[in-house]
Formats: C-alpha cells, sequence, structure tokens
C-alpha cells in the first residue's frame, strides 16, 4: 500500500494518504505545547477556547497543537529527503497551510468512512498500540514506558488514541476502495502499448556557449530593447526592515543538562536515533555492461566477469586482478575496496548478494545495472544500537540547543510584551542591550537578508504596515521581532537603473534566436543527405543517444522536459527519420534523429500485464477516492480559525525540532 502512494505521491490525494498513514507513528514525537502558549500569547483576546483549534470539519475540531506537531513532521520529512537541499525549498513553502490541508482531508476522509459505515473498535486500536515498537520493553508492551513519551511530547493519552483511530478508518476506507476497483482486459492492453512503443534518438544539444559570439548585443540594441518594452523591467516594491535577535547560542551557556535527562533522552529515542543499522564492508570487480549495450557485447562482458570469477577460484589475487580488470574507477586503484556500507546505499542486486554473504566468501557474478560485478565480502557489522557513553555529548549539545533556543522565545516574548505600537526596535533593542540590525531592501521574491529561512520572514513582512512590529519569530538558531522600517513602491525605472538585466534579457532572447538559426542550417545539411555525425563534427558538436523512451514518459532521458519534441518523436518513420525543426529544450535547443522504434511484443504483454494491471487498479482507486472525498466536501461543514492561523503562520517555525 505504502509503495502505491509512493509512485503517486505528487498528487494532492495521495499527500494526504501519506500523512493520513503516517500520523500514527508521527503524533507524539517531539511535540510542543502549543496550545499552552497560544493561549499566553492570545491572552489580551477574549475567548481562550478558540485559541485551541486551528479548523472544524463538521464541527469537529482540528487542535493547534496537532497542526504545529503535523507541520514539524513535514519540516522533518522535507529535511530527511532533500537534506542540503532542505533549506532551499523550505523557504519557497508554505508547510502550515500544507499540513492544516491534508488534516482538513484526513478528516474528510474520516467522514466519508463514518458514513459508510466503517468502524475502528477500542481493541484495535489497542493492539496498534501494544505493537508499536517505541512502547515496548524486551519485546512487551511497558504502560510506563508509553504514558512517559506521551508525557514528554505533551500529549493527552486519548488525544493520541483517537488519531490512531483516524488513520485506521482512512486506511479501511483505501483498503474498501481498493477492492471494489476493476479494470477490464482492453485497459491493460491499452496501457501496455503505450508503454512498449517506444523510440530511442540520436541527437546533438546546442547550448549557449556554442553561439556566444553571435549573441553578444551592441549597447544601441540593449537601449533599443528596454525602449520597446520599459514594463518587462519594472522594479517591484522593496522593503526594509529593523530587527532585534535572541540568539539561541548566548542563551546556551545558561544551560545546565543533569545525567538524568541525558538518559531520559537517549531511552527516549534510542530506536529512532541511535540504532546502527547492519553493515557491509567488501570489494567488487565491475565489467562494465551497461543497459544500451547490444547483445553481443553484453555476453563478452559477462563472460570475461565469469573468466575472473574462475581465476579467483584458483588462488588468484583479488587485489591485483581488481588493479588490472575493474571498470569501477572509483575503487579499482583500492585493490575494488568499497569501504563501508548499508543497505540502500547500492543497487538491489549488489546490495541483496553482498549482504547475504558471508565474510570472505565471493559471489557468483551479479548483473546490475552498471554491468557484471564479483564481490568479495570482507567483514560484516550486525545491527546495534550505540552505546550512551558514544552519544553523551552528542545529546547533551542536541539539548543544550534546544534548551538554548526554549531561553531565546522566553526571552523574546518578554521583549515583545514591553513593546508599545510606536516603539522603535531599533532604540528599544540598544536599551535591553539585545543584537539588534538592519536589513538591505528585498522583494517579495528574495529572502530577507541575514535571515536563516528568509522567505518565511519575507511573506511575513510583506503583509505589514509601515512600522509595525512583528511577533517573535525563530529562524535558524535564533528568534527576531521584526519592525518594517522602510517601503521604496514599485516603479519604472531609468535604464540606467537596470541596465545590466536588460543586457542579459537581450543575451538570453538572442542566444536562442541564434541557437535555433544553427538548429535550422544543421537539419538542412541532413536533409541533404548528411550523416549526424559530420554534421555535428562540423559544428563542434557532439552526438548523444536517449535511450528508448515512451510516449508517456515524463521526460526524454538526457534530454528533459519537451513536451513538443516528444509528441513529434513519435511520427518520425525510417523513412522520415528527421525532426523537422529544432527544439528548444532547458537552455539549449535539440536536433534529433531517429535511431530506432521500438515497437510492442505479445510476448512482452503477457509478461508485463499483471504488473499493469496492478497500477491501473492503484490509479483508478485513486480517482474514485478523490471524487468520493470531492463529493463529500459538499456536503461537509469546514471551518478555519483564522486568528489561531494568523498567529501559527508567525510562529510555527518556532515549534519546528532543530536536526542534530
Amino acid at each position: 500500500m505504502l509503495d502505491i502512494m509512493r509512485r503517486h505521491s505528487k498528487s494532492k490525494l495521495i499527500k494526504i494518504l501519506l500523512l493520513s498513514v503516517a500520523l500514527s507513528f508521527i503524533i507524539g514525537f517531539g511535540a510542543m505545547s502549543y496550545v499552552t502558549r497560544a493561549k499566553r500569547n492570545m491572552g489580551r483576546h477574549s475567548g481562550n477556547d478558540e485559541m485551541t483549534w486551528a479548523a472544524k470539519v463538521n464541527g469537529v475540531p482540528i487542535s493547534v497543537g496537532l497542526l504545529a506537531r503535523t507541520e514539524r513532521y513535514l519540516d522533518e520529512m522535507y529535511r530527511k529527503r532533500f537534506g542540503e537541499m532542505a533549506e532551499m525549498l523550505l523557504g519557497q513553502v508554505d508547510l502550515g497551510n500544507m499540513a492544516l490541508n491534508q488534516l482538513i482531508g484526513d478528516r474528510v476522509m474520516e467522514v466519508l468512512a463514518a458514513n459508510m459505515g466503517l468502524t475502528v473498535t477500542t481493541e484495535e486500536i489497542a493492539d496498534q498500540i501494544y505493537r508499536d515498537g517505541r512502547f515496548l520493553t524486551n519485546g512487551r508492551f511497558d504502560r510506563d514506558r508509553y504514558l512517559q513519551m506521551l508525557r514528554r511530547q505533551k500529549i493527552a493519552p486519548k488525544e493520541f488514541e483517537n488519531d490512531i483511530r483516524r488513520s485506521m478508518l482512512s486506511s479501511k476506507l483505501r483498503e474498501l476502495v481498493f477492492a471494489s476497483v476493476k479494470v477490464t482486459d482492453d485497459e491493460v492492453r491499452s496501457e501496455f502499448e503505450a508503454r512498449a512503443d517506444q523510440v530511442d534518438l540520436r541527437f546533438v544539444k546546442i547550448m549557449p556557449k556554442d553561439v556566444t559570439a553571435a549573441a553578444t548585443p551592441t549597447d544601441e540594441q540593449v537601449k533599443a530593447h528596454f525602449d520597446a518594452a520599459p514594463d518587462k523591467f519594472k522594479v517591484p516594491e522593496k522593503r526594509k526592515i529593523n530587527y532585534i535577535l535572541c540568539d539561541a547560542g548566548e542563551y546556551e551557556k545558561e544551560v545546565t543538562l543533569t545525567d538524568a535527562q541525558v538518559q531520559e533522552y537517549y531511552e527516549a529515542n534510542k530506536e529512532k536515533e541511535f540504532k546502527q543499522p547492519e553493515q557491509v564492508h567488501a570489494r567488487h570487480i565491475l565489467i562494465k555492461s551497461e543497459p544500451a549495450t547490444d547483445a553481443a557485447q553484453k555476453e563478452a562482458a559477462r563472460l570475461k566477469a565469469e573468466s575472473l570469477r574462475l581465476k579467483l577460484q584458483n588462488g588468484g589475487d583479488f587485489a591485483e586482478l581488481a588493479k588490472a580488470n575493474s571498470d569501477d574507477p572509483g575503487s579499482k586503484d583500492k585493490n575494488g575496496d568499497l569501504g563501508w556500507f548499508g543497505r540502500g546505499r547500492m543497487v538491489k542486486t549488489f546490495e541483496d548478494t553482498a549482504f547475504s554473504l558471508e565474510p570472505n566468501k565471493i559471489s557468483e557474478v551479479v548483473e546490475s545495472p552498471f554491468g557484471y560485478h564479483i564481490i568479495e565480502v570482507l567483514e560484516k557489522k550486525p545491527e546495534s544500537v550505540i552505546p550512551l557513553a558514544d552519544v553523551t555529548e552528542r545529546i547533551k549539545n542536541k539539548l543544550k540547543t534546544e534548551e538554548g533556543l526554549k531561553l531565546a522565545k522566553a526571552d523574546a516574548e518578554k521583549l515583545y510584551a514591553k513593546i508599545k505600537p510606536d516603539t522603535d526596535l531599533l532604540a528599544f533593542g540598544k536599551t535591553e542591550d539585545k543584537k539588534v540590525g538592519t536589513s538591505s531592501a528585498f522583494s517579495a521574491q528574495q529572502p530577507v537578508p541575514g535571515i536563516p529561512r528568509g522567505m518565511q520572514a519575507t511573506r511575513q513582512v510583506f503583509e505589514m504596515k509601515e512600522k509595525e512590529i512583528s511577533q517573535p519569530l525563530e529562524a535558524g538558531n535564533g528568534v527576531y521581532i521584526m519592525q518594517l522600517a522602510a517601503v521604496e513602491p514599485e516603479h519604472l525605472p531609468q535604464f540606467e537603473e537596470v541596465q545590466a538585466d536588460v543586457r542579459k534579457d537581450l543575451e538570453t532572447q538572442l542566444e536562442q534566436q541564434a541557437m535555433l538559426e544553427k538548429g535550422k542550417a544543421l537539419i538542412a545539411q541532413l536533409q541533404a543527405g548528411k550523416s549526424l555525425e559530420v554534421v555535428a563534427s562540423g559544428a563542434d558538436l557532439t552526438v548523444d543517444e536517449t535511450g528508448p523512451f515512451a510516449r508517456n514518459a515524463k521526460s526524454i532521458p538526457k534530454i528533459g522536459a519537451a513536451p513538443e519534441l516528444q509528441v513529434a518523436a513519435f511520427d518520425l518513420t525510417a523513412e522520415k527519420p528527421i525532426l523537422p525543426r529544432p527544439y528548444v529544450s532547458g537552455k539549449g535547443v535539440t536536433v534529433a534523429v531517429l535511431k530506432e522504434r521500438q515497437l510492442p511484443k505479445p510476448e512482452d504483454f503477457t509478461a508485463q500485464q499483471g504488473k499493469i494491471r496492478e497500477e491501473l487498479v492503484q490509479r483508478k482507486a485513486e480517482l474514485t477516492l478523490q471524487a468520493w472525498m470531492e463529493q463529500a466536501e459538499k456536503t461537509i461543514q469546514i471551518e478555519r480559525n483564522q486568528q489561531v492561523l494568523d498567529l501559527m503562520k508567525e510562529r510555527m517555525d518556532s515549534r519546528r525540532k532543530k536536526q542534530s
């Protein structure tokens, strides 16, 4: 089921479903008492009960605590999946709004399931909890551990159990939908033909560097380009802020930790953070043979690998044979040594073989997308838990960072409580002996200079009035209070102000024109009977090959997304193998010819029809459930608590756990 959803994870519905499945695992980890702080921060408003819910679906509330935990889960998921790119991606999305939409979708599914008579019993919920590895001690459910972990994360057992019930109810609904979907034989065959009908192109790509000399505009051309469309270069509104920074690093100096706190954190997070997976230390010899290689070359590569394995069986030296024969440039000069690796690091066939071998044993010849491998396992480490002594300093550093951030937030709250509407923030910060600063001007599309993950701050600043002061905002390892200091209105610039941007825009336009003209000239030579190799050589270009791709491929291998080119490629024939015009693809222009057309084979249909049927069932089930939900939403009342959402938009980052 999870594999189904991962394959369709880009759709709005499946994001909701993934969240629903994940809720029973994420509830309780790293939770913050958002409700308590929301009440305190909004105490000056009447009706504190109004501050405990973010939205209601048919009158049933979605708590601010659940929304905060869900958003933090999404934050952690982004960071684990995208690594160093996460900061950039997180600056471009509104996780709070995304989380709320997913939770509302989850509640709609709950209502839909209830309308269909689906239920979850107390016994089913208990069984789910009893089998949760986080709550086991020596393989048995530990009630004290269960309650301790919930207390640590400030979650009431009833709230936790209700969220499990919702997750299980959604799962039952999905199972019902999948069981009801039918796919006909004609649908399976039609899908097979769309996938199996493939083309393989040979192509050259013309890039800006290939036409640089032809795309250098004169000063007169640049000025004329500006005069023709000055609105294109309109300078957007820009803003500046003053700010106070409560730097968590300064507050960490005040934090004192006990051994008991370190021990408690270790025990609560042992399975999640400190488990060391099984690892293998291996070396290999690779005889390269890529998927596009013809059958004769592949067989020659396999026979070479078999002969090397025979030499090893007869006492040959693995290190010497690897140095002399391996096609892996990263390991051949290291005697074929790959070092230590865990599961998920190598392609599946290689991984399965390596982890199944005993130390000092040599594998059979193993095929992978890279070619043929001979693997020797040198050492193995079983799965283990890192001892507390080895991670004590790491835990202390993490807890100090967290506690320092809490102190920074608390201090920022005290400062904010002293601020009046007419306060000069810079002067106030200096009197309080706090770090202060002023940003340079930035637009709504730029991060606030000097503030980590500045796009969130940008969104907030562009909703403020001049001289308005924001509530505390966590960003990076600090908490900021911002005041809108100045607004520079949108305006039509003088040519001199944007001359560099105008030149760059014109250069890009001229480059593309020049690339297209060069592409047309190459096509004329191809149509005159010259080969692609001859044409490419004369233009100092390199011929490449896409490899086979289907009509419904998301992009063209080695070329990228080029929808018009992709459609035109399937009109090519052996009699008319040349694309009639060049196509823009990415930053370049592509000229291509047909290498091969692969038509569907009846024997392949027999082998693939089962898998295709399964995927069509999954696709139909997704569409069916989406239609059911859309119909259900017409009769469901959804209410959003805008007062809370405005507060959470400013504060939600402070609920995210920093990654260790």
